[in-house]
């Protein structure tokens, strides 16, 4: 690649392409209440999100990713899919599907401790 496609607005226009992407894809999800298919998760297919909304906040100083970052945390939370499993003692996100809690640990999802710390020196 060339210096030219690493400059920082090069790097800052394609981040808040992937934004305004992600920002029309949460309208369109929340027309069809929660998501298309009605599965919910911090694993995979749904941990990239989370990482983007956390990149355009610290990379662009982008509020509303953060915002929404927070907002989808704490729906997690409201949600009971933060759990505490019962024979280790711990804590886990767990999916919906169709608004019931499945009690699994989806795939990647083991990377979601490593999202909330990355937010504890942030605001």
């Amino acid at each position: 690649m060339s210096q030219q496609e690493n400059s920082p607005e090069v790097v800052a226009n394609q981040s808040l392409r992937v934004i305004l992407i992600l920002q029309i894809l949460i309208a369109v999800i929340s027309l069809f209440d929660i998501s298309c298919s009605g599965h919910v998760s911090i694993g995979g297919l749904g941990d990239s999100f989370y990482e983007y909304l956390l990149k355009a906040y610290i990379q662009l100083g982008d509020e509303e990713a953060l915002e929404m970052y927070n907002n989808a945390m704490d729906a997690f939370f409201n949600n009971g899919l933060v759990k505490v499993s019962n024979q280790s003692h711990l804590v886990y996100i767990a999916e919906s599907r169709n608004g019931v809690v499945d009690d699994v640990v989806g795939h990647l999802a083991c990377f979601a401790g490593n999202l909330t710390k990355s937010t504890q020196n942030i605001k």
